[in-house]
């Protein structure tokens, strides 16, 4: 995404490649954190099959996250039992943008992605 939603990756099963690629996706600028959420979160309301779903925000920009969105997101989170991690590419010194902590439930700063190792050690993979 950028301004708006530009891509939508849906997976049943983890494949590291795409999913690296996916982080190296570069739409090309502008920041919003909203968009893409409520995106996932019609996705999540589509389909009970993806109840408890893992929610994964990849930034490399800042951006405001309304407190009213913050707070219909958490109530979200918590009536589809759906789980949000943010991870923020390129985050100097590896810290986050305080907006994504308002939304996410792990928020984690990659200094540099192409240290894979390290992403794939965040990715829990």
């Amino acid at each position: 995404f950028n301004s708006e939603v530009v891509r939508v990756d849906d997976w049943k099963t983890v494949d590291v490649d795409r999913l690296l690629e996916s982080m190296e996706f570069f739409p090309g600028g502008g920041t919003n954190f909203q968009e893409p959420l409520l995106s996932a979160l019609q996705a999540i309301e589509r389909d009970a099959a993806v109840k408890k779903a893992d929610v994964v925000l990849v930034t490399d920009g800042e951006a405001e996250v309304s407190p009213e969105f913050a707070a219909e997101w958490k109530a979200a989170r918590k009536r589809l039992q759906f789980t949000t991690y943010a991870v923020h590419v390129d985050a100097p010194g590896g810290v986050c943008p305080s907006s994504l902590k308002a939304v996410a439930d792990q928020v984690v700063g990659l200094a540099d992605l192409q240290d894979d190792e390290a992403a794939m050690e965040v990715l829990g993979m």
